[in-house]
């Protein structure tokens, strides 16, 4: 294949929101690739700094393939040489490198090239976070951005060993971010090139959601998006052991395989922890509201 990216596209969000899910739909249609997260762009949160940071600091122009490949191995949370060739690139790639928008154009046109696929979007939630920089290195980028209600949201993160052990910081947390998502692509979006997705519509009617972001991206729904078989474990290339981070529900719905969708976990604040959001901020409030959510 001799397809060269001209821009790619993100699925976006503030985490525990759906993103991987989608991922797996959009990426079992037969043109569109999306990768295990990458999370190589900017620092986010004071995760270590990215390649917009090394870049920014000039440091990039005493890179070699050894450099790049220690750089991006340490940014990004799976085992990426276990996907795509990712040291043959670099290997083979010119230095001194000169722009990161076109360095990532590069790898992305790779990595497409490798799945044998027409499409390119990249999955990394936090993203969303800078849409002012996505928009400057690829000007034309689309953006789905998964929304999914705070409370479940807060609940989820409550598992994991990011953000905080309280649902209801967390749920201040997820008012914040997806507004800020919300209100950036408002500023600096073209209305053509964002598309608001609820998990609990790819959840409840999963076939005329994913049809809506496959259309999106200008290619038609395929039925083996909704083939469960198809879809890519990206947990295979994980660094860490995700164990214990999802409900036990969740973890036994992974195993067994059966549906294409969890259905127990939308809206599940209501059946379990009603309780741990009776007062919440007027701040998460207004948010859940402005997302269509019932407070």
């Amino acid at each position: 294949m001799n397809l060269v990216i001209t821009s790619p596209s993100f699925i976006v969000g503030t985490g525990r929101c759906g993103t991987t899910l989608a991922a797996q739909m959009l990426n079992a249609h037969k043109n569109i690739c999306v990768p295990p997260e990458l999370q190589i762009i900017f620092e986010y949160s004071g995760n270590g700094r990215r390649l917009n940071e090394i870049f920014q600091s000039q440091t990039h122009f005493q890179f070699l393939c050894e450099d790049f490949i220690r750089e991006i191995e340490r940014m990004c949370p799976h085992q990426l040489q276990s996907y795509f060739d990712l040291r043959g690139f670099l290997a083979s790639y010119k230095y001194p490198v000169h722009k990161l928008d076109i360095f990532l154009l590069d790898l992305y046109t790779a990595i497409l090239r490798s799945q044998r696929k027409e499409v390119f979007l990249e999955q990394t939630p936090w993203y969303g976070q800078r849409l002012d920089l996505l928009k400057e290195l690829f000007p034309q980028a689309n953006f789905i951005h998964m929304i999914r209600d705070g409370r479940d949201v807060a609940l989820s993160y409550a598992r994991t060993p990011w953000w905080s052990k309280s649902p209801q910081e967390n749920l201040e947390r997820w008012a914040i971010e997806a507004n800020k998502i919300s209100t950036d692509a408002k500023k600096y979006l073209d209305p053509i090139n964002y598309l608001e997705i609820h998990y609990e519509d790819l959840v409840l009617d999963t076939a005329k959601t994913v049809a809506v972001m496959t259309e999106f991206l200008n290619e038609q729904f395929e039925t083996s998006q909704l083939d469960i078989t198809k879809h890519m474990d990206y947990t295979n290339f994980r660094k860490f052991d995700a164990a214990g981070i999802s409900s036990k529900a969740y973890e036994q719905w992974q195993q067994e395989s059966k549906n294409v969708v969890f259905v127990d976990n939308v809206l599940g604040w209501k059946r379990d922890s009603a309780d741990l959001f009776n007062n919440i901020s007027d701040t998460a409030q207004a948010a859940l509201a402005s997302f269509g959510y019932d407070i």
